[in-house]
């Protein structure tokens, strides 16, 4: 760790005395765990960090700011670590240390209490996207062409959102990193279906999953596709996209996922449905529900079976959920008007246990988004809210979006996504 001495020429150049009265200022560092913190000038020169500072052995990288405020910033805003200019390692070594997989995946871990909110209202036109601050402050970027005119929005995976247009009568992606304020659009898939027999097979609608390969550092994009020809025969093709080669790979699908994806109904978890490298889908049957998940990993699809609750699941107000403890759950409706749910969690694939009750004040479909352990929901006049699903306590978030009660029965009219700004680069 490097540390100025009490006579050194850093202390001199930072303005800092010894007793970090005079001239102090603020320090922003990086930990060997990849972890941003701050200190006073103060705190820089006492016995506790020196001693913390001897005892670790990694990468410490410090840099002097004027205030408190503009330390928090760094800290909150990491995309602002991409302008700072190092006083203690070399630049290059700072900026191979800022980009690295490890660094972006810990940091955005560590500081989950930092989130911010993006609106997506289909009906608000040209730029459909707002984004605000945690106090519900309007932070919009200047207008972006890049992302003008989407349809669909899915995310966020550290940091990182998938955009969907319709061009032509076809689907084009994007990948977008608002922090950043980087785009990459996806080439055209090209799916190679099955020869028809009588007229052209039309698509339909399809599904989209977004995540992190954790042994290779790629970030991929599931797409798979239903069609239906004159005669009603549906078919159902998978490719995958990686970030790393910038192409599609078709996937190999056995009868049995076809037939499984085809039949069933697949709903998009509230917030988002990647977690641990996987990404997964709530499936409604006709009586139960389950789950389907893509390994990015194996790159394969897999089933799991929903909860036995001894009774059938209400699909108009069930819903899945990510909590705070890498765990997957579903909130799903005891009774409607009394607005009472139960929250089942997956202890191991195919093994669910009832975590609690919970009282809402509404119904499922005026949820719009979660994140750690609150639900976001919007009120009859359109404003956002959040409740702690432990404790029931609400608190309203100060923004209003009129768009956000036009689309309760559709998330692809308007939705909300709660993320967390990070470094991961997509150019």
């Amino acid at each position: 760790m490097v540390i100025p001495s009490n006579n050194s020429a850093n202390a001199e150049e930072s303005g800092s005395s010894t007793n970090g009265v005079t001239g102090a200022q603020n320090v922003v560092g990086i930990d060997y765990n990849h972890q941003l913190f701050f200190y006073s000038s103060d705190d820089l020169y006492n016995e506790k960090v020196k001693g913390i500072g001897r005892e670790f052995d990694g990468l410490y990288t410090f840099f002097n700011t004027t205030t408190m405020n503009e330390a928090e910033m760094i800290v909150e805003r990491p995309a602002a670590l991409t302008d700072l200019v190092p006083r203690s390692v070399c630049d290059s070594e700072w900026h191979k240390t800022i980009k690295s997989p490890d660094f972006i995946r810990e940091h955005c871990k560590h500081h989950n209490k930092v989130h911010k909110i993006l609106v997506y209202d289909r009906n608000n036109p040209p730029d459909p996207i707002t984004l605000i601050s945690k106090d519900g402050v309007l932070e919009n970027p200047p207008p972006d062409e890049r992302v003008r005119g989407m349809t669909y929005v899915l995310g966020s995976v550290y940091g990182l959102f998938l955009l969907k247009k319709v061009v032509d009568g076809n689907f084009s992606l994007s990948l977008w990193n608002p922090a950043l304020r980087e785009v990459r659009h996806l080439p055209d898939p090209k799916f190679e279906v099955q020869p028809y027999t009588t007229n052209p097979q039309i698509p339909l609608i399809g599904n989209f999953g977004i995540g992190l390969d954790p042994v290779t550092n790629d970030y991929k994009v599931v797409w798979f596709l239903y069609f239906r020809d004159d005669d009603n025969i549906p078919r159902i093709y998978a490719t995958v996209y990686s970030c790393s080669g910038d192409s599609w790979r078709m996937l190999q699908l056995n009868d049995r996922y076809k037939s499984h994806i085809c039949a069933r109904s697949f709903r998009q978890p509230l917030g988002t449905g990647y977690l641990n490298g996987t990404y997964y889908w709530l499936v409604l049957g006709a009586w139960k529900c389950s789950i389907v998940s893509f390994d990015f990993r194996n790159e394969e699809f897999g089933e799991i079976e929903g909860p036995n609750a001894g009774r059938a699941f209400d699909h108009h107000h069930l819903v899945m959920i990510l909590l705070d403890d890498d765990s997957t759950a579903l909130m799903t409706n005891v009774r409607v008007c009394a607005f009472e749910y139960e929250i089942w969690v997956m202890v191991q694939p195919g093994l669910w246990n009832k975590l609690f009750a919970l009282k809402c004040f509404t119904y499922s479909q005026c949820i719009k988004s979660w994140f750690p352990r609150a639900a976001i929901y919007v009120t009859e006049r359109s404003h956002l809210v959040s409740v702690d699903i432990r404790t029931g306590e609400t608190r309203p978030l100060g923004f209003r979006q009129p768009g956000l009660n036009k689309g309760l029965w559709n998330e692809t009219v308007c939705s909300v996504h709660i993320y967390k700004e990070s470094l991961v680069t997509i150019k």
